[in-house]
């Protein structure tokens, strides 16, 4: 019985500690998984032209003006965006990402970056700089 316990106790502990680790792990990469799901939904209505989802999802760091929002949806469905691929998601500071995207035109790719913020309890897209 002594022999059980010698092994058991600091194995289980071990246990407990290492499950405790993966929880810890795997609930903060949700937030980062949950963040790049947001922006690949809102780079998709990008590539799709859906201007109604996109300006949904967008958090704007200066209101807009309405010959603003309109410049932007003109540029959105006038892009020749084809695809995308986030290379690198860093968490700059509490539920704010700064996502590095690589944009794959008809005859170029370019790199551009987006902010991705946690703001009434929903992730959303803040554009650091127009995507195209």
């Amino acid at each position: 019985m002594e022999t059980y316990h010698r092994i058991m106790v600091p194995s289980t502990a071990f246990f407990i500690f290492a499950l405790v680790g993966v929880g810890i792990l795997y609930f903060k990469q949700g937030d980062s998984t949950e963040a790049k799901r947001s922006a690949n939904r809102y780079l998709t209505a990008v590539i799709k032209h859906n201007t109604e989802a996109v300006e949904e999802n967008v958090v704007y760091d200066v209101p807009l003006t309405s010959s603003e929002r309109s410049n932007f949806k003109k540029y959105i469905q006038t892009s020749d965006m084809r695809d995308f691929e986030i290379k690198e998601a860093v968490l700059s500071e509490p539920g704010k990402y700064e996502m590095r995207v690589l944009i794959m035109k008809e005859t170029s790719q370019e790199e551009s970056r987006i902010m991705v913020v946690k703001a009434d309890s929903r992730w959303k897209v803040l554009i650091k700089k127009p995507v195209g």
